[in-house]
């Protein structure tokens, strides 16, 4: 779901005269050759949009999250999160973080049918848009928020723990809804040892513990079947764990380089890794000698990696303003969108990649502050974005 825009009659030339960071592309999304067209009426700037939620400069907002019935807007304030109904925008409830937090802490809420705060323990109401999730770090950023929990669960009563979320991670539920994983770092006389933590959301405490990892783990996932964890991390490892008991299975790797971000196929059989010089590696996950198969290079490093939901493609974003569409089982690119002229010294990065529509549309943030949607079939593009006046804050 998006939030509905009026028609604002700009033209493709005027376009280019208020984008903000007038930006040309070198390479833009093209099919039979020829390349993509603006959908009628767009692109679209600020100002001409139905709803507007704004908490002024004191209270920035973070990110944003609708549930996965569309019935809720979560939206992350400084240290709250702010539960809006759809239907009129309205505030409902508000998730307050602490306002005295340790180094990291995440929280974690049960909500009921109406989006509102619910009771531990009770059990008697579907919160299949429940569990909204946040990391509060000592500055007091609330990193991710709403994720979607699919079956009822019974809360611990004192619903926080100490750890933060993995950086890049989409989400940090398993796919039953019955996990949390996050991470932690503890010293003893042997030095600090980094690790990757499963917590089971009804008996409020940790499950098992996955250690071993040398750096900073900054990526930890369930496969799309529970059975398995896989975790990247900058030393050059990506590691495989079973998703029951945190056990080992094997390593893949090294990489020679810092790994980002860990990204299951659908059908839980292969995993890729996005580098931090600008590569993506695949590997076959039930192989204990496979090879990886070396994806495509990027300007920059790659942080948003998506399959789409049937497994044939994937797309990938990266600093430095450029998006790949594979086809990872061909070894063959597909598409690819690149901003003209990138500054090295600019964040300006493709983020939040997300299929729509049983992957036949692909939803991106282009690093300007705006939103773009490709549809594959028609060969037509969205853009929802900022104006030469508008503010907005370049995310890292």
């Amino acid at each position: 779901m998006a939030l509905e825009l009026v028609q604002s009659g700009i033209t493709d030339e005027d376009y280019i005269l208020v984008d903000r960071v007038g930006r040309e592309l070198d390479s833009d999304f093209q099919k039979d050759g020829i390349e993509a067209q603006w959908a009628e009426d767009f692109p679209k700037v600020w100002g001409c949009e139905n709803e507007k939620i704004r908490y002024g400069q004191d209270s920035p907002i973070q990110a944003a999250s609708f549930s996965d019935d569309e019935t809720f807007l979560a939206v992350a304030v400084g240290r709250n999160i702010k539960m809006l109904c759809t239907e009129t925008f309205q505030v409902v409830d508000t998730l307050r973080g602490t306002l005295q937090a340790p180094e990291y802490l995440v929280i974690y809420w049960q909500l009921d049918k109406d989006g509102k705060k619910g009771q531990p323990g009770d059990t008697s109401y579907d919160i299949k848009q429940a569990a909204a999730t946040s990391a509060t770090a000592a500055a007091g950023y609330l990193i991710r928020i709403l994720e979607e929990v699919e079956q009822q669960h019974l809360f611990a009563k004192d619903a926080y723990f100490n750890g933060k979320l993995a950086t890049f991670d989409a989400t940090a539920f398993s796919h039953d809804g019955k996990k949390i994983l996050y991470l932690k770092d503890y010293h003893d006389p042997t030095g600090l040892h980094r690790q990757a933590v499963a917590f089971d959301i009804a008996n409020g405490k940790d499950d098992f513990t996955m250690e071993g990892h040398q750096d900073s783990i900054m990526s930890v996932v369930f496969s799309p079947d529970d059975k398995l964890i896989a975790s990247a991390a900058w030393g050059g490892y990506l590691k495989i764990w079973d998703g029951k008991t945190g056990k080992h299975i094997r390593d893949f790797g090294p990489t020679g380089s810092q790994n980002r971000v860990a990204a299951f196929s659908p059908n839980s059989e292969y995993v890729v890794i996005s580098v931090g010089r600008g590569e993506l590696y695949m590997w076959a996950v039930i192989d204990p000698q496979a090879f990886p198969k070396s994806l495509g290079a990027f300007p920059g490093w790659p942080r948003t990696v998506k399959w789409s939901p049937d497994g044939e493609m994937l797309a990938a974003g990266s600093y430095n303003s450029k998006l790949m569409v594979f086809k990872p089982h061909r070894n063959a690119i597909t598409q690819t969108w690149q901003v003209k002229g990138h500054n090295r010294n600019e964040i300006n990065e493709v983020a939040d990649v997300t299929w729509l529509q049983d992957g036949k549309k692909l939803a991106f943030k282009p690093g300007d502050g705006g939103l773009e949607i490709y549809d594959f079939e028609e060969n037509l593009k969205w853009k929802w974005g900022p104006g030469s006046n508008d503010m907005w804050r370049q995310g890292f």
